[in-house]
């Protein structure tokens, strides 16, 4: 999704943890992110700033995660 948004010249993109169905890109949001599409992206410097925006986002959505269990 995010190689079409820069196409389209889009302003934003983002990241998205959810839970894993059996369709593909569905299952139930645990967290997301915007990530902005800066003036002058590359492909590979929007992947590189979606990639840190993951980073920073799973630990989260782990965490989420355990609380919704009741054990956090």
């Amino acid at each position: 999704a995010w190689k079409q948004a820069l196409a389209a010249n889009e302003k934003w993109t983002g990241v998205t943890v959810h839970y894993v169905d059996a369709q593909v890109d569905h299952g139930d949001i645990i967290l997301q992110r915007e990530v902005p599409i800066l003036p002058g992206d590359t492909p590979e410097s929007l992947h590189a700033r979606i990639q840190e925006a993951e980073h920073v986002l799973y630990p989260e959505a782990l965490a989420q995660v355990f609380r919704d269990m009741g054990r956090g």
